[in-house]
């Protein structure tokens, strides 16, 4: 059932999915994702906010389509054609996630509704934050038992770079409740983009083996996230890197609570994804009176490489004027 999720602002509405397994609840806002709820024990799995004053910070972008460009671009500039490109500067100098005013921030429209699917377009005008071309993106969340499918569908009448991902914030311990270390993640990712001092990722691609980024075994989130001594864990104050799939293996992370027996299967056919394991020192308010705190959380962002414009010589995020982008990843909760 369509619902206004705030009535304050009568034009955003909630838009509720069910299945046997799960409800989630996403709004038009930023197309944000603002519950996933597993039906056989009432366990919210996604931080997020009660009103849309406290999405309207756009402080974590708690559960919001990022676009045109997720992560960071450095100096918020890049080339293309010869044509020099100046984006929103709001993180350290660089441009990150689409620009202060990215797509987490706009009023998606919405172009089909029921009970198990929604779709939503943004019209995103030539030069917004400083991007080329016209572009419209449709977006169309899926719920079929208990796995939500998100599809990405993009055209834009000039060259273009887009990156297009979902910022959730994965909880399966129940969002506001205790820590993520001892939840278990395994990763058919071989590879790790170090970043430099202001968490932009630099172009170098290190192995994970024997390293606190070798997840391909599988291991708790907290055994090596606390050691100071790698610097890339320093400069990140635990993990906030960027993995590349190995290429003879499905796209694949998997995320277990053991405690809780719930866990989380990603799936993409995207290149890699973006890990964030948030660590916030003061409690952040959340949905229902709880608050965040710490490791309470995992973020798993499938994406193209941050900054590809810059760093590689066939950028994988260049979309060419009228040719038509598509991408899709699952989340299967069991």
């Amino acid at each position: 059932m369509e619902q206004i999720f705030d009535q304050k602002y009568p034009n955003i509405n909630v838009y509720r999915l069910e299945s046997e397994s799960l409800c989630v609840d996403i709004i038009n806002l930023g197309a944000t994702i603002t519950s996933i709820r597993y039906k056989k024990d009432d366990t919210d799995v996604v931080l997020g906010y009660d009103t849309i004053d406290e999405y309207q910070k756009f402080k974590n972008y708690y559960g919001a389509t990022i676009g045109r460009c997720a992560n960071r671009i450095a100096k918020g500039a890049f080339t293309l054609h010869d044509q020099a490109y100046h984006l929103d500067i709001n993180d350290h100098g660089n441009s990150l996630h689409g620009g202060k005013n990215g797509f987490h921030t706009r009023l998606f429209q919405v172009l089909a509704y029921d009970k198990t699917s929604v779709t939503m377009r943004y019209n995103s005008p030539d030069m917004e934050e400083g991007y080329p071309g016209n572009l419209i993106l449709d977006i169309t969340f899926t719920l079929h038992d208990d796995t939500l499918c998100i599809e990405y569908s993009a055209i834009s009448d000039q060259d273009t770079i887009v990156n297009f991902t979902n910022h959730s914030y994965f909880a399966l311990q129940g969002h506001g409740d205790g820590s993520v270390d001892e939840q278990i993640l395994t990763m058919n990712a071989s590879y790790y983009a170090e970043n430099d001092e202001n968490r932009l990722v630099t172009g170098k691609l290190s192995e994970t083996k024997g390293t606190p980024f070798d997840f391909t075994k599988g291991k708790a989130i907290g055994k090596d996230i606390y050691d100071q001594m790698n610097i890339q864990i320093q400069r990140a104050n635990g993990y906030d890197h960027y993995f590349r799939f190995d290429e003879n293996k499905e796209h694949m992370v998997k995320l277990v609570d053991q405690k809780h027996q719930h866990s989380l299967i990603v799936k993409t056919d995207l290149p890699g994804f973006h890990l964030y394991v948030p660590d916030d020192q003061e409690p952040q308010h959340g949905k229902h009176g709880k608050e965040y705190i710490g490791h309470c959380a995992v973020c798993i962002e499938t994406s193209y490489m941050p900054d590809a414009i810059n760093l590689q010589e066939c950028p994988e995020t260049l979309l060419k004027a009228n040719e038509k982008y598509t991408t899709k990843t699952t989340y299967q909760f069991q």
